[in-house]
């Protein structure tokens, strides 16, 4: 069977024209410009990250956010999904900025992904370029993976996360989120877009701790991402 989430973001391109799609407020498209309006709003939205961080007006954005950014970490271990030889700020914005990003509206994502205050952008990988997914959906595990997998502390709150020694699956998809606070970047991943952990921290430290939830908390948490550590 076809996994519909691979090839969501290509589907939608080709299903809907540029002129429907919303465009990023205060973004005016560029006269005489090849770059679409969409991909601009991104490349921007890096950039303001990275003049925010440098200008230290914003505490919650400093020197560590932007280099969480650059998807390889210097000493070779990886974020997470990452594209293979982008393993340095600049290689970063050279990609970014190559890739051509789709404002995708929020009733077009899958259900339970959207977050109100943030704008998602897709874009397809060109071809000489591989990515690697680090997450698999819950759903997807075995019986046995799924015994393996830990409830750690994250950044934002409890996440799963499983020891995964095999190759990471490739993709294409990109995705990049731009949040309102001040039209910066927030984050971007070579993966499929997955449902958020909100609402779900007390049924995951339930279901963890060995004891029943209700049918309807195990569906949705069958449905949440699991971060693989390789």
């Amino acid at each position: 069977m076809v996994d519909k989430r691979r090839f969501f973001c290509y589907s939608y391109w080709l299903s809907r024209s540029r002129d429907k799609l919303p465009q990023a407020p205060g973004r005016p498209p560029g006269k005489g410009s090849a770059m679409s309006t969409d991909s601009k709003t991104v490349l921007n939205a890096l950039q303001a990250l990275i003049e925010t961080a440098a200008a230290g007006t914003n505490p919650r954005i400093n020197a560590e956010y932007v280099e969480g950014m650059v998807r390889v970490k210097p000493d070779g271990t990886n974020r997470g999904s990452y594209v293979e030889g982008v393993n340095t700020l600049e290689a970063t914005k050279r990609l970014l900025e190559q890739l051509g990003w789709t404002l995708v509206a929020h009733e077009d994502l899958p259900e339970g992904v959207a977050f109100p205050p943030a704008s998602y952008f897709c874009a397809e990988l060109p071809e000489g370029m591989t990515a690697r997914t680090g997450m698999i959906l819950y759903k997807d595990l075995s019986g046995e993976q799924k015994s393996q997998v830990q409830l750690v502390e994250g950044d934002h709150g409890p996440e799963m996360v499983l020891r995964w020694s095999g190759p990471l699956a490739t993709t294409t998809q990109v995705w990049a989120i731009i949040g309102t606070d001040g039209w910066m970047l927030w984050s971007w991943y070579p993966a499929p877009l997955a449902p958020r952990y909100n609402g779900l921290f007390d049924a995951l430290r339930t279901l963890f701790r060995g004891e029943t939830i209700d049918h309807e908390s195990m569906a949705k948490i069958e449905a949440l991402p699991v971060k693989l550590l390789c």
